[in-house]
């Protein structure tokens, strides 16, 4: 069930795939965590520490990416998705074939693929270096 805080909001779908990809290896790491927490508030939603951390700890909703309608919202979550497999340090084998799923469905292809990971990979460094 989806819990109020997050039925109202737009980025439902994108928030429920993102869920759904932590747990893809059968485990929560505290630093995916910290990222599906801060791309909560960044999208303004305000649940309680209680509320998002009943949340985190659920099932994942496995079907709400397939309301994902519109090429950008499908493009941001696999963005995030990359972004948020490599934050443990581990892109999971069962995280990237969640990813490549949603990526097929979709009609991205390789090369799509292979930017957005490229794309990852250049934020990831960019946030790492002192000097950026």
């Amino acid at each position: 069930m989806t819990p109020s805080w997050l039925a109202i909001s737009e980025h439902a779908a994108l928030l429920q795939g993102l869920h759904a990809l932590v747990w893809a290896d059968g485990t929560l790491d505290p630093s995916e965590r910290e990222l599906l927490g801060s791309l909560v508030a960044k999208l303004g939603l305000e649940p309680t520490h209680t509320e998002l951390d009943a949340w985190l700890v659920s099932s994942p909703d496995l079907e709400a990416v397939n309301g994902i309608n519109d090429v950008f919202d499908r493009q941001l979550l696999l963005f995030e998705a990359i972004r948020l497999a490599r934050t443990d340090g581990s892109f999971d084998d069962s995280e990237r074939a969640l990813i490549q799923s949603w990526a097929q469905n979709w009609g991205f292809t390789d090369d799509d693929m292979a930017s957005l990971d490229a794309e990852v990979l250049a934020l990831t460094l960019d946030e790492n270096d002192p000097f950026a």
